[in-house]
């Protein structure tokens, strides 16, 4: 699971050069007042939650390399942010906010969205 990766890679290894997040899961598109709440909850869940775990998991280890860099694969706002895509460009706003926090709290850790 990747709650445990970090702990893990830490049994083996010193330190995590870089983390690569490029999780992305995209539900049956169609009107948002028509559409399944689980599917907004799954969006979330994976395009969010397991890319944020990942990176949080792996921050202890990251921040021991001398050049740290998270990169996190998203689509631009202007690409998802239309009629139907309403699940998927809420998780990916969700995730761009959540890493570019990330990069400001981290100025230390390259991190490139």
């Amino acid at each position: 699971s990747l709650s445990t990766l970090g702990t893990q890679l830490a049994a083996r290894f010193e330190r995590v050069d870089a983390v690569f997040g490029c999780a992305a899961l995209l539900t049956k598109l169609g009107p948002l007042m028509h559409s399944p709440l689980l599917h907004l909850q799954q969006s979330l869940h994976l395009n969010v939650l397991a890319n944020a775990t990942l990176l949080q998991t792996l921050h202890p280890l990251l921040s021991q390399a001398s050049a740290p860099r998270a990169v996190f694969l998203l689509n631009p706002v202007d690409r998802v942010a239309k009629p139907f895509w309403a699940h998927y460009a809420a998780s990916q706003a969700a995730l761009r906010a959540l890493l570019t926090i990330y990069a400001q709290e981290n100025p230390a850790i390259q991190t490139h969205l």
